[in-house]
């Protein structure tokens, strides 16, 4: 006959015991389950918000770089409209527009003063300078004194006694360098007296009182 095996017979204390121990085990568990999703979920939550902090630091410096770079275009023009002022105001000095003073002697104040006169007689005070300003920037453009440049543009041959209003204008242009026109005008005509299709051929800049005045084209 087989030996019959034995049954294990737990006491009600040991059982109750065992459950005990069985619950605190789960309870452990479960405890140690929620801290570590917890301390999953905190550090999930730090990475979105770093995540979140760069994402605002890089949408910053984006807008901050937008307008820097704006602020450069807007200084390169700047610097580009000063260099074409600075590069405008140099080719007019270059081509006599654009100077102070020029140094007459007695002679040649009297010269100018009677051409002006004969030229410019019935012309307004600004028409008088305007006719100064042409035979200055003839000087400067051609470097020559106001005699050969009287003789090399043709200008009048009468030698009137020139009014108050002619020297002042002589004056204005020549000793202290005022203007009516930035423009280096060098010709002028009255197309009310004569036609003339070689003014016309150049850069036309105004017309005050009977003349047109031009520049060189």
């Amino acid at each position: 006959m087989k030996p019959k095996p034995k049954i294990l017979i737990m006491s009600v204390g040991e059982y109750i015991l065992t459950l005990l121990l069985t619950v605190s085990l789960c309870v452990v568990l479960y405890l140690s389950s929620v801290q570590n999703r917890q301390e999953w979920e905190s550090i999930l939550e730090n990475v979105r918000l770093a995540c979140t902090t760069s994402r605002g630091n890089i949408d910053k410096l984006t807008q901050d770089n937008a307008a820097l770079s704006a602020q450069i275009s807007s200084l390169s023009a700047e610097i580009s409209f000063l260099r074409q002022e600075v590069e405008h105001k140099q080719d007019k000095q270059d081509r006599g527009g654009e100077r102070l003073h020029y140094e007459l002697s007695a002679a040649e104040r009297d010269l100018v003063e009677r051409v002006v006169m004969a030229e410019s007689e019935d012309e307004p005070y600004t028409g008088q300078m305007l006719v100064c300003q042409c035979i200055l920037n003839a000087c400067r453009l051609n470097n020559k004194r106001p005699a050969a440049i009287i003789k090399q543009y043709a200008y009048a041959t009468r030698r009137p006694e020139p009014s108050e209003s002619v020297r002042k204008a002589v004056a204005a242009v020549f000793d202290k360098g005022e203007t009516v026109t930035d423009e280096p005008i060098i010709y002028f005509y009255a197309p009310a007296l004569v036609e003339s299709t070689f003014h016309e051929r150049q850069r036309f800049v105004l017309r005050c009182g009977g003349h047109k005045f031009f520049a060189e084209k």
